[in-house]
């Protein structure tokens, strides 16, 4: 295969999987928005709170423990030939891991509880921490997949753990389970998302494996580090809040905001991994020059998000109103300021993939753990000075901060940069859907008409400016459309 294929393949199989794996992700949203309109009017505002500050909880412990392994998977696998032993290593790494998790969690769950002075809290751990161990099993077999690098398997996986668990919740929840049964739900999810998983990747988690895991975990010690620090500066703003004395209420409030914050951060859990493993690949076959073009198109596209987010921010009071209800009102104006939290989030998981593809595990490591004490501080003097508004605003400014460290070391690393002109367009086009959303102000059906207009609006003006050559439409086009592109 001569250098032009190998070239060209690489980036279109990329996008093409990130096509399909974001549409699983982005179900995220949808499915999310009706849960959490269903969730918030039928535990109300104290109820949601509850659950959410124990669904925060386990996703701290979820993710913390696949994040160690999430990214040397992917690597490892990527790099062996035999991949089966590797995989079976791994699987039994991340099935002790996630019981041991699960048994903590059991144990520690009245301690939690009593510190954060919500006694009820102790009870709904102990049942969430089942989802613990399920989740990080399943987890496995989606970053074994990813890693061999068949992306539309991970697709259909996460596909099913989103409409799985909005069925689920309405389901449960509806049947008067409350509580309960949305943490049922959540296990449930997790469940039906691993036999989907397993159903794939068949390597065999019982057998013996003569592959040492010593190499494994040493790759994953910096990345853990860093997905640690990066949790704890994206939820301490939560935990502090009612730390130190916010209401149940209020941590609902907060807890509707985030959630809606997050939809960014769908396109981290689909892009990232599989920049990841394309990156790896171009450069273990030495395509260097290739591999930066591929990192600086991943920047690039990256930002695309920053408008929608702008557009979000200007319509932030409607959002929260049409999806939780007028009670969640005071949940606007927090989401307003978190929504770009989100988008640093993103950046920042995009970009690690690629110091990390580039040899430099630590190097996030480092940035992440100095912003911690940043962070921590920025809440303890911000939030009994202005609420929620100031925890919302701190883990904004830090983490923004993280993204434009996170960006400065790749420029370093890989010489790749965000090109000025994209820069300006994006900046232009952010500013102009904001401030027509702020003033259009719309709500019910007119704002998601609203939405709808300028979510077409956004790319038509960046095409209109010229942000996307004829060569990057027509391999948008084809990653959409193979059948078509595959007849011409």
């Amino acid at each position: 295969m001569g250098y032009r294929d190998r070239s060209a393949s690489p980036g279109q199989k990329t996008l093409a999987g990130t096509m399909r794996v974001l549409a699983a992700e982005a179900l995220v949203f949808p499915t999310g928005v009706v849960t959490a309109a269903w969730l918030t009017r039928r535990l109300g505002a104290d109820g949601y709170g509850v659950f959410s500050l124990a669904a925060l909880i386990v996703t701290w412990i979820q993710w913390s423990v696949v994040s160690l392994f999430s990214r040397p998977t992917i690597l490892s696998i990527r790099e062996t030939a035999r991949w089966k032993p590797l995989a079976t290593r791994i699987l039994q790494l991340h099935l002790a891991t996630g019981v041991l998790a699960t048994a903590a969690l059991w144990v520690l769950a009245p301690v939690v509880a009593t510190a954060l002075s919500v006694p009820a809290l102790g009870g709904y751990l102990r049942l969430f921490a089942i989802d613990v161990a399920v989740f990080v099993y399943a987890h496995g077999h989606r970053n074994i997949v990813t890693g061999l690098g068949r992306f539309g398997l991970r697709a259909r996986a996460v596909a099913t753990r989103w409409i799985s668990r909005m069925v689920l919740m309405l389901v449960l929840v509806g049947l008067g389970l409350s509580i309960r049964g949305a943490i049922l739900a959540s296990i449930g999810a997790s469940v039906l998302e691993l036999l989907v998983a397993r159903r794939y990747d068949r390597a065999p988690v019982l057998a013996r494996s003569e592959i040492s895991s010593r190499p494994f975990l040493a790759a994953a010690a910096p990345l853990l580090v860093a997905a640690m620090a990066l949790r704890v500066i994206q939820d301490a703003d939560l935990f502090t809040l009612k730390a130190l004395g916010g209401s149940t209420a209020e941590a609902g409030f907060y807890a509707a905001a985030r959630n809606l914050s997050l939809v960014t951060t769908v396109f981290a859990a689909a892009f990232a991994p599989l920049i990841l493993s394309t990156l790896v690949r171009l450069t273990r076959e030495g395509e260097i020059d290739h591999a930066r073009e591929l990192a600086r198109d991943a920047l690039r596209l990256t930002l695309l998000l920053v408008p929608f987010t702008a557009l979000a921010a200007g319509a932030s009071n409607g959002i929260v109103e049409l999806v939780f209800g007028a009670e969640f009102a005071p949940a606007g104006p927090i989401l307003t300021r978190l929504l770009f939290a989100g988008v640093a989030v993103t950046l920042m998981a995009v970009g690690g993939t690629m110091l990390i593809a580039g040899g430099r595990l630590d190097r996030q490591a480092w940035i992440l753990v100095s912003l911690v004490p940043v962070a921590i501080g920025g809440h303890l003097w911000a939030i009994p000075r202005f609420g929620p508004i100031g925890a919302a605003w701190v883990s904004t400014c830090v983490l923004v901060t993280g993204a434009l460290l996170t960006l400065a070391a790749i420029a370093r690393m890989w010489d790749v940069r965000p090109p000025a002109t994209s820069l300006l367009r994006i900046a232009l086009v952010s500013l102009a859907v904001g401030i027509g959303a702020r003033a259009w102000a719309a709500g019910g059906w007119e704002l998601i008409a609203e939405l709808a207009l300028f979510c077409v609006s956004i790319p038509l003006a960046l095409v209109a400016m010229g942000e996307f050559s004829r060569r990057e439409l027509s391999v948008a086009r084809d990653a959409v459309l193979p059948r078509r592109a595959g007849r011409r």
